[in-house]
């Protein structure tokens, strides 16, 4: 007999089940000879469930040829894939496609002996991920290059500009490969740590909304709405930013707010009674000074008939009535306010555009007494909250003590289904349970006073006298012991005996219990020689081969594992697979310890998974692992055979592929961009979430026909032919038009770009594009617009204001303060004393009230009595500053100074006027027993010019710094400093127009700097 025949025997009688637990399709055939001894065919020795001959064949193909299973052409295939491994020694590796399945297969062949072994595992998910990929990258690329929104990618470890989009380019002004050396610190005016700090705060996505100035290519300093979040790219976590620039709509927001801030900073400031009401005098508004004068809110007012309140009388009120719709000159009314009493009162009425009036009336009579009344009412309505406590009391109740006895029972009801005696010191049985008649044989009667060596015959793994010595000197011990049981057969038992010990703690004896375990060593020894087998076939498998034991420990390692992870089996033998060739974790923070104590407990439920493994050298890769349970006759997990395949390209495909599509998602709804696919041969459009959002569609899928109806009926003609001029290259896609939104029937307008892809032969076949819901920009515009009326209107109530303040407002003043002043020239000292200090109050309150309403005057006219800004040297201000005070500065000895100072683009005369606000100011408060000294300075940042006005003053407390620029604030009582308290708002009114920023720094008898900042490059202001 040949040894190609031995060889066959032996693989005849080889057990080829321990292959059924891999899940991949597997082959193995026995090579058949000539009498030459070339090989001429293939005979099918085993095939799994899995393998392809399965599906081909529909009749049992063990031990046929494939001969008799193929065409010549499939067969002499197979002769040459043979041949090819045995003339070169190495295994073959090939991709094929199985066509009736529909699936692509890696193929691993080798020869082992006189058999050919073939392993496959399916890669259709990996080839199906890769065309994916593609077509994803496709659709990210489209959107990012189409995108109506400018787009950057950030490291955000380092600022760098990883990538920027047309838009971006447009945007910014620079070329692509100009951005992709810039920092996102060369964009952002803000420090670099205030950008770092921002950047992170986005990175954890704690904020992703962020308003920023950023610099353009030609300097230009624009607003920008910038959505920022993290990204995964290739592993790295980046920064994705879409921006949007608002510059014009902040400037009109600023604007709008700065004037209606001043309107109602008039309103609420001024000392005199406001009202703003409509024709019928049924709504009115009122300002804080006819709250505190008639003690009605404007709250209060909206819910009564306020007319009816002030005019009880009903001829009185309807005279009233026809005076404020009369637009006459001042009249005296008297009213009568809410705590009953009345008051003599003088108002005047205008109309403003639009088509409201509005009624200035000031306080002729005792208008402190009131105010203390009121305040005195106020203190006796404060009232007293009393609180109770309640304690509560619980009472806990012991438990009985009952759980020895319990647990007693319990023990004795466990052991009872094993064999259990009870031996004294001479080892004779004393004890003899159901559980040892059944294991030995021998019945209770039988075995009750006979020794225990004469009964069973026992083997013990060492000298019984040392067994006993442990015994005692431990009170147990436990062994495998081998006993005969009554027909002579010999079982292996897994015994445990217990020390017996007497009421004075003497030993008399021994409870022994036994477990037969004669099937498990049987079990075992059959399982090694398997595994024997088993190796010689495994060792040289191209797939990674291991088992490990029920807690995770390597019992075995094939060569190929050793070659793929670069241990050697002794070095990984007996650890745990985590820490050896399975990280903790994965990188992407995955818990893989959990993972395998989760196989390792049910591993039918994860007879199949992915993760990331490690080599020697700290390589982590991804292997996809078919794991099987052994198990021995009674169900218990003895170990785990895992086979595995290297995935680690695939995983990369994936990674691409998520990466991309997370970029898609991310850039579609956080700039509220929908992405659409048009295949133009098929003519079927696919749409993103976002997409359908926008439009209203719930349906994933429609055709051109159907996307038309979509569009608003008056623009559909206008789609088609961009569209079509599209595909004929004519021009881009790029088209703002309306849509119905088919949900809802709202009308939206639509920004759509798009990009043609065409095969070979230039003909179009696909379309990938983005559509930008841009109706909130359009309404945006359309609110801009209404924005510039408001101001107009503004500025014209302004001037309605100014005129009265001029004209009419001044009129009583001036016949208060005559008439007081002709009372003091003639009755001075003729009256009693309070007389002359009411006569002084009366003067010093009608000239106070004229100051105030001339820096009000003054306030309002610096948005319109402006000039054009212009270059002139900021020396030349403060000397005509100077100049101005020239008379004040040599009444108070004061000692000015200042610097060099720069070249500037504002408006001059309102910059001479912040200098003599500012001089002035510090003159004002001096300190009476110092000479003062004042210096002016400036140095240049990197956007604007630093101006300070240093002096030795009074100062003031820190915490009044900001508080002093708003209009009237004051820190000292009346008449202790001159002034209305309108002079830094003034300064800080004209910084603001000029684009810069105004604080001071000071401390009480220190002195103050005040600062403010002129940009460098105004002209686009």
């Amino acid at each position: 007999m040949s040894n190609n025949t031995k060889r066959i025997d032996n693989l005849s009688k080889f057990d080829f089940q321990i292959f059924d637990g891999i899940q991949e399709p597997l082959s193995i055939y026995k090579l058949i000879h000539d009498q030459k001894g070339d090989i001429i065919d293939l005979q099918v020795l085993y095939i799994n469930s899995e393998s392809e001959l399965n599906y081909i064949q529909k009749r049992n193909v063990i031990n046929k040829k494939i001969s008799e299973l193929y065409d010549r052409t499939i067969v002499n295939h197979y002769l040459k894939i043979v041949k090819e491994i045995i003339s070169t020694g190495k295994s073959k590796r090939y991709e094929t496609y199985f066509s009736h399945l529909d699936q692509y297969y890696l193929v691993l062949s080798f020869v082992y002996d006189d058999l050919y072994i073939s392993l496959s595992v399916d890669i259709s998910k990996q080839k199906k991920h890769e065309k994916h990929l593609k077509e994803s990258e496709n659709r990210y690329q489209a959107l990012f290059r189409n995108n109506y929104a400018a787009m950057l990618l950030i490291d955000p470890d380092t600022g760098n500009i990883v990538d920027a989009n047309p838009a971006a380019c447009s945007f910014y002004g620079y070329k692509k490969e100009e951005l992709l050396k810039m920092k996102i610190t060369d964009l952002n005016i803000l420090t670099d740590e205030q950008i770092f700090k921002e950047m992170q705060k986005a990175r954890a996505e704690k904020k992703n909304h962020f308003v920023f100035k950023h610099q353009l290519a030609k300097g230009e300093i624009r607003d920008v709405d910038t959505y920022s979040g993290p990204i995964t790219v290739s592993g790295k976590k980046l920064l994705y930013s879409i921006l949007h620039d608002i510059t014009q709509q902040k400037k009109a927001e600023e604007a709008l707010k700065s004037e209606r801030e001043l309107l109602r900073a008039i309103v609420d400031t001024i000392p005199v009674m406001i009202t703003i009401y409509d024709l019928h005098v049924e709504h009115m508004q009122v300002n804080k000074a006819f709250e505190e004068i008639t003690g009605w809110t404007n709250e209060e007012i909206q819910n009564l008939n306020i007319m009816e309140a002030i005019y009880p009388d009903q001829d009185y009120r309807l005279e009233a009535a026809e005076f404020m719709n009369s637009l006459s000159g001042w009249k005296d009314f008297t009213m009568t306010i809410k705590n009953g009493s009345k008051i003599a009162s003088s108002w005047a009425n205008v109309q403003i555009p639009d088509g409201r009036q509005v009624g200035i009336g000031i306080d002729i009579g005792k208008r402190k007494k009131l105010e203390e009344k009121l305040k005195q009412s106020r203190d006796h309505l404060e009232e007293q909250v009393e609180q109770r406590t309640a304690e509560l009391e619980e009472t806990y109740e012991s438990l009985k003590e009952s759980e020895s006895k319990a647990r007693e029972q319990a023990d004795l009801l466990n052991i009872t289904h094993e064999a259990i005696f009870v031996r004294d010191m001479d080892d004779k049985i004393s004890f003899w349970n159901n559980g040892a008649e059944e294991l030995y044989r021998w019945s209770k009667k039988e075995a009750l006073g006979k020794t225990l060596q004469d009964l069973l015959q026992t083997k013990y793994p060492e000298p019984l006298n040392e067994i006993k010595n442990k015994a005692l000197n431990r009170g147990r011990w436990d062994g495998e012991l081998i006993h005969t049981k009554r027909d002579g057969t010999k079982i292996n038992v897994l015994s445990r005996w217990s020390l017996q010990k007497d009421n004075l703690d003497n030993p008399v004896g021994f409870m022994e219990v036994n477990i037969d375990i004669t099937e498990r060593k049987k079990a075992t020894k059959k399982l090694k020689e398997n595994e024997e087998k088993y190796r010689e076939l495994v060792e040289n498998a191209n797939s990674i081969i291991i088992r490990l034991d029920k807690k995770g420990s390597i019992l075995f390692f094939n060569e190929f594992a050793e070659t793929f992870f670069g241990f050697r089996e002794e070095e990984v033998k007996e650890k745990n697979i985590v820490g050896t060739i399975v990280p903790r974790s994965e990188s992407y923070g995955r818990d893989l310890q959990e993972l395998m104590n989760k196989i390792i407990k049910d591993p039918e439920s994860y007879s199949y998974v992915e993760n990331e493994n490690i080599t020697k050298e700290g390589k982590r890769v991804w292997v996809s692992w078919t794991n099987k349970g052994i198990f021995n006759k009674k169900g218990e997990l003895q170990g785990i055979l895992s086979i595995g395949t290297d995935v680690t390209e695939r995983k990369k495909a994936e990674e691409d592929l998520k990466r991309s599509e997370t970029i898609l998602q991310e850039a579609t709804r956080l700039s509220k961009v929908g992405a659409y696919e048009w295949d133009i041969k098929k003519d079927k459009f696919i749409f993103s979430r976002e997409w359908r959002r926008i439009h209203g569609v719930e349906e994933k899928y429609l055709s051109s026909e159907e996307l038309m109806n979509v569009s608003h009926p008056e623009d559909i003609t206008k789609v088609k032919k961009a569209l079509n001029d599209a595909l004929k290259d004519i021009k881009q896609y790029d088209i703002e038009h309306r849509i119905i939104n088919q949900l809802n029937g709202e009308v939206r307008y639509i920004h759509a770009m798009g990009t043609v892809l065409k095969d070979g032969d230039g003909n179009p076949i696909k379309m990938y594009g983005v559509a930008d819901d841009i109706t909130e920009s359009k309404l945006a515009e359309i609110e801009r617009e209404k924005l510039i009326k408001d101001l107009k209107l503004s500025n014209e109530e302004l001037r309605q204001f100014a005129y009265i303040t001029r004209h009419d407002l001044q009129e009583p003043l001036r016949t208060m303060g005559s008439y007081a002043g002709l009372l003091k020239h003639r009755y001075e000292g003729q009256l009693d004393q309070d007389a002359d200090e009411f006569i002084e109050f009366m003067i010093s309150g009608a000239s106070r009230m004229k100051a105030m309403i001339q820096g009000l005057l003054d306030y309002s006219r610096i948005g319109t009595l402006r000039e054009e800004f212009k270059n002139f040297n900021s020396h030349e201000a403060v000397d005509y500053a100077v100049s101005s005070l020239k008379s004040f500065i040599k009444e108070n000895n004061a000692e000015i100074t200042y610097d060099k100072l720069p070249v500037i683009y504002a408006d001059e005369n309102q910059i001479v006027r912040v200098f003599h606000n500012l001089i002035g100011n510090a003159i004002k408060f001096r300190k009476p027993d110092e000479n003062l000294k004042i210096h002016v300075s400036a140095r240049k940042n990197d956007d604007d010019y630093v101006f300070s006005v240093s002096d030795n003053s009074i100062g003031m407390e820190p915490e009044y710094t900001d508080k002093i620029f708003e209009i009237f604030k004051r820190l000292h009582a009346v008449g202790e400093y001159e002034g209305a308290g309108i002079g830094l708002a003034i300064v800080k009114r004209i910084i603001d127009r000029h684009g810069g920023r105004v604080w001071v720094k000071s401390k009480l008898g220190k002195g103050s700097t005040f600062y403010f900042t002129i940009p460098i490059n105004q002209k686009n202001l």
